[in-house]
């Protein structure tokens, strides 16, 4: 009975390791460490990422990271590792995923002060790295806006502010409209005005007359008569 009992024992625990020793072969592993600028401040925010797939995260408050690499691509192959995020140059470090493993690695990122690799969103849905676009991106301070002729409609501010922008504006009067067009007319149909996003909510600009049906004479009747036509940009506060 004894030697049963220890032949049933040991069986048992081989078969135990067995099967731990095939989890472990089929498991992931996991990535963690933390992204620091050069004074040692954690950056939240920032993208943790394998190069070349869609495997990563981002940092929390304090920087910190956690990636879990699932089995399929922890084989033990040489990854790169690839951390970014606005305004700082982006840091490649080698890495070699194996199963199972627990890896730790820090970034510390360098300012950019030309922002070279950070990501555009283009108008035609592609997202692609600074760099590498072949168009012109060109920014107006707000302290120019404030020191426009007409500070109170936004488009009108941006006015001689940046090449290529040209800026109509219906009249002299207070809330008349303004309309903007960037490097020439691009529609036969359209309005050719660019999309505006504020704060991430694309606006329309398209004008919109408020002035009074015609009363068969040819003219307006009331007031309206002599009311402009405002542009919807004009509703942002400047």
């Amino acid at each position: 009975m004894i030697r049963r009992f220890v032949r049933s024992s040991i069986g048992a625990v081989a078969l135990l390791l067995c099967t731990v020793a095939t989890l472990s072969a089929q498991s992931g592993a996991t990535i963690s460490g933390r992204v620091t600028n050069e004074q040692g401040v954690g950056l939240p925010g920032a993208t943790v990422l394998i190069q070349g797939t869609t495997i990563g995260t981002h940092t929390d408050d304090q920087g910190r990271y956690t990636i879990v690499v699932p089995s399929s691509r922890a084989n033990g192959q040489s990854s790169v590792l690839l951390a970014r995020t606005i305004g700082y140059a982006a840091r490649t470090v080698p890495v070699t995923i194996a199963s199972g493993a627990t890896l730790s690695q820090d970034f510390s990122l360098v300012v950019n002060p030309l922002n070279l690799d950070v990501v555009v969103v283009t108008g035609a849905g592609t997202s692609t790295t600074r760099e590498r676009l072949t168009t012109t991106i060109n920014s107006v301070d707000s302290a120019a806006l404030n020191r426009s002729a007409n500070p109170q409609n936004i488009v009108s501010a941006l006015a001689a502010q940046a090449p290529n922008v040209e800026v109509r504006t219906q009249s002299g009067e207070p809330g008349s409209s303004a309309s903007i067009k960037i490097r020439g007319a691009s529609s036969l149909s359209g309005t050719n005005q660019p999309l505006f996003v504020i704060d991430g909510q694309p606006i329309d600009n398209q004008t919109v007359s408020t002035q009074s049906i015609s009363n068969g004479s040819g003219t307006a009747s009331g007031a309206d008569a002599s009311t402009v036509a405002p542009n919807r940009a004009s509703d942002i506060n400047p």
